[in-house]
């Protein structure tokens, strides 16, 4: 019995050894292999509201929100803000350094400009009684950033709006 017992053993290590050799060098499960994505992320912007700051009747604040929807960083993001009265002049564009956006986020920004002025202490944006801004209108929208790719820019019919505003620029 005892001499059964060593080729018994000996034939267990080799096709344990085999099965080893086999799963290592000819596995049948594909190898995933992770690729980098070479495209640039895309970014956005979606406007939320201005104002008057309420601390300081010479600033006007934007707020907005950007969202990346790409698997990488944005870096140097530049934001553009516009304001015309209600006869479509232009009040103010004004430009703002926002910075860099995480990959896959949406962060909430806020930029602060100087409200412009016709005379010394008169504002050209006609403010109401509770220094609510009356009859303009505002936007605020992604100018620029480095590698990427801007939603409105892509899309024509979106483009369109975006050049009517870069000409009164």
């Amino acid at each position: 019995m005892e001499s059964l017992k060593t080729p018994i053993i000996i034939m267990l290590i080799l096709g344990i050894l085999g099965m080893g050799y086999y799963i290592s060098f000819y596995n049948p499960i594909p190898k995933t292999i992770i690729e980098e994505c070479k495209n640039p992320p895309m970014i956005n912007s979606y406007f939320d509201s201005w104002g008057e700051n309420i601390n300081n009747e010479e600033e006007s604040i934007f707020n907005y929100w950007i969202y990346n929807y790409g698997d990488r960083e944005v870096k140097n993001i530049t934001i553009r803000c516009k304001t015309w009265d209600s006869n479509d002049n232009l009040i103010l564009s004004e430009t703002d350094f926002y910075g860099n956006i995480a990959s896959n986020t949406i962060d909430y920004g806020e930029s602060i400009f100087n409200t412009p002025k016709i005379k010394d202490n008169e504002f050209i944006v006609p403010l109401g009684e509770y220094g609510e801004i009356l009859e303009e209108t505002g936007i605020c929208y992604i100018e620029s950033c480095d590698d990427c790719k801007i939603l409105w820019k892509e899309i024509p019919s979106i483009r369109e709006g975006y050049d009517e505003t870069e000409k009164t620029t």
